[in-house]
């Protein structure tokens, strides 16, 4: 009889140890961390065609732990190619000192997971899709 685990199996199980790691829909989140101010933002895909994002990140509301705000980057293809987008992202900061963002730029989703550390945000994000991921770092430029 083989026993070997399938390599879906691991994945699927790894991808769900990282979901709880992030926060239960119990946990109120940790409302004394305040991430309003100005962020210097920088992230590279790391899957498909190399990409990568360099811009301004800026967090202005703040609810408890939920934080929204907008964001502004440069991005730039393998081929060169570089185009500036907007758009909006919103999120949680959870009691671990994990951040969970979502930030909608052009016509896709990227959900970002990862902690803060002083004035560092970094962790790793990925399309809703599941197509495209990547790396990301925020470092506060204004309070």
């Amino acid at each position: 009889m083989n026993f070997a685990i399938p390599f879906r199996c691991v994945m699927v199980a790894a991808v769900l140890g990282v979901a709880a790691a992030c926060g239960s829909m119990t946990d109120a989140g940790d409302a004394s961390v305040d991430l309003r101010g100005s962020w210097r933002y920088s992230g590279e895909q790391t899957t498909g065609e190399q990409v990568t994002y360099d811009g301004a990140l800026a967090v202005t509301t703040r609810s408890g732990a939920t934080f929204g705000g907008s964001i502004t980057v440069n991005e730039q293809n393998a081929r060169g190619t570089v185009r500036s987008i907007a758009g909006v992202v919103g999120g949680t900061v959870y009691s671990n000192g994990i951040i969970d963002m979502d930030v909608a730029l052009d016509a896709a989703t990227l959900r970002h997971v990862g902690t803060i550390a002083g004035d560092t945000l970094r962790g790793n994000w990925t399309t809703s899709d599941g197509l495209r991921s990547g790396s990301f770092r925020a470092v506060r430029t204004l309070p």
